[in-house]
């Protein structure tokens, strides 16, 4: 092929065949499909089209106008030639690695690097002849037959998801028909089992495929515990195991019962939530992660939402003092004190002329108090009240 210019310039010709294209049209014309372009006054030369038929070809023809640098293609592309002139210019041409099987598909001819340049990148789809190339395909076998039963087997392309299919009941094979020639990778996938090897690639040339054998093995599994306190909170609670948003099992927590657990699980990150009418829990939910070992979360409290004063702990003794501050011991797995969803920790009081020692007793006078608020569990074992409670006659 030679090319005729109007002028000695700086030049560059890539010349590329096909076969298996439609051949349809004037000189061939059925075998343009699509075409995309992208420019701009600095980035990335990126460009996308969608495709018109099955098993085509996508080619990009691009040219720097503000330096001579390598190209760096993108992902699931070859480099098909590159002209750095001595002008200052680079022109270059790139194509995928292998057809897209479907058609209606986004197809992006993209460069990695460089990222600051002027650019301009057309792109073009070569169509397959009619059939859209789906002339091959791909079937294989997951052993031992009880455990391939139910498996999800998926088929890709530059990581791009082409077909999946399921191994049927008391079945052990797989098979993707009309797959248009190129290269793809085959995927099971089961829940509570491990594949070997876990994917394999294969390339069809308009024939029949045959994927070496997957085996399967069960995978180990864990389990995931808890409880709610107290036990009038839990008993009959609804607690939801999830993963990615989605939910992976539930349980209610029996009459009576406070501990709940998730049995067969597999590695991975989970998020626990309890509910139940009538109360709030805290925390609101766990996360947590299963590696290799079973996990017991941390305790969940629930509150009732019915309003009002609740008292979850009694017997507080405080020590009336002659400074501006008193303090009450609690033991270290204490339990809160809730008033009208304010937490906290006990009280101690002055009436007027003479002193006393006061539990929670409720006076039909003007009580004007400041109170140390505590806005979560204890942990130290004491609560400090940064005044007393001062009870007027009114």
């Amino acid at each position: 092929m030679t090319a005729t210019l109007s002028q000695k310039v700086a030049s560059f010709i890539s010349v590329m065949t096909f076969s298996g294209v439609n051949t349809s049209g004037t000189n061939g014309a059925g075998s343009i499909g699509a075409v995309g372009n992208g420019n701009a006054n600095s980035g990335a030369p990126t460009s996308t089209l969608v495709t018109q038929g099955n098993g085509s070809f996508v080619v990009g023809v691009g040219n720097d106008w503000d330096n001579a640098i390598a190209r760096t293609p993108g992902t699931g592309q070859n480099l098909v030639g590159q002209y750095l002139a001595p002008v200052g210019d680079t022109y270059w041409v790139r194509m995928e690695t292998s057809p897209t099987a479907l058609s209606g598909t986004a197809v992006t001819i993209n460069d990695i690097a460089p990222t600051g340049d002027r650019y301009n990148l057309s792109i073009v789809e070569i169509m397959a002849a009619a059939g859209g190339g789906t002339t091959g395909s791909i079937s294989g076998t997951i052993s031992p037959a009880a455990s391939s039963s139910g498996a999800t087997v998926t088929l890709s392309q530059n990581e791009t998801t082409v077909a999946t299919t399921m191994v049927p009941a008391s079945g052990s094979t797989y098979s993707f028909i009309n797959v248009a020639s190129g290269t793809y990778t085959v995927t099971p996938s089961e829940i509570g089992f491990t594949f070997s090897p876990p994917s394999q690639s294969v390339t069809v040339s308009a024939n029949p495929v045959t994927v070496p054998i997957f085996t399967a093995t069960a995978a180990s599994t864990y389990t995931i515990s808890g409880s709610i306190n107290p036990a009038a909170s839990g008993s009959g609670a609804t607690v939801t195991l999830s993963q990615n948003g989605t939910t992976v099992a539930t349980t209610t927590i029996a009459a009576s019962g406070t501990t709940f657990t998730f049995s067969s699980l597999a590695n991975g990150a989970y998020t626990v939530t309890p509910s139940e009418t009538g109360f709030t829990f805290n925390p609101p939910n766990s996360a947590v992660t299963v590696s290799g070992a079973n996990v017991t979360i941390p305790v969940f409290t629930g509150i009732t939402t019915s309003g009002g004063i609740q008292l979850l702990q009694k017997n507080v003794n405080g020590n009336e003092a002659t400074g501006s501050q008193i303090s009450a011991a609690f033991p270290s797995n204490n339990k809160l004190v809730f008033f009208d969803s304010q937490r906290f920790c006990g009280a101690a009081s002055q009436h007027h002329n003479h002193r006393t020692r006061l539990g929670i007793r409720i006076f039909r006078r003007w009580v004007q108090s400041q109170i140390a608020i505590k806005t979560s569990p204890l942990t130290s074992g004491t609560c400090r009240i940064a005044r007393a409670v001062q009870i007027r006659s009114h």
